[in-house]
């Protein structure tokens, strides 16, 4: 099992907007009693006073996958390059289709 604990510090921090007192910690516990003994550590070192917690939540995860963020940014831009392209296509489209109308069965003169 994996442990992680996020923990919420009083009141809002640098910014309410981006949660500047807000974390999510990996923790190196085996077991949540572990786990618990670990953030109480934590929490005596580090989180006290003007930085108390407000909040703590241990999390017990069986599974965690790593996203390949690269390869859904690369396939991201090829989406939409291809959406652009054929946008374009059909803006292009569009306009010889107006120019072809206007002037079907003229001549040049």
């Amino acid at each position: 099992m994996v442990y992680k604990a996020y923990i919420k510090q009083a009141g809002e921090g640098c910014d309410y907007t981006i949660g500047c007192a807000q974390t999510v910690l990996h923790l190196n516990a085996n077991t949540m009693s572990d786990a618990i003994k670990e953030v109480e550590e934590l929490m005596d070192e580090n989180y006290f006073d003007d930085q108390s917690l407000e909040k703590c939540e241990i999390y017990e995860i069986n599974e965690v996958r790593e996203l390949d963020t690269s390869d859904f940014y690369s396939k991201r831009s090829e989406r939409l390059a291809t959406k652009k392209a054929e946008a374009d296509r059909i803006k292009r489209f569009n306009e010889y289709q107006k120019l072809k109308d206007e002037f079907e069965g003229k001549d040049i003169e």
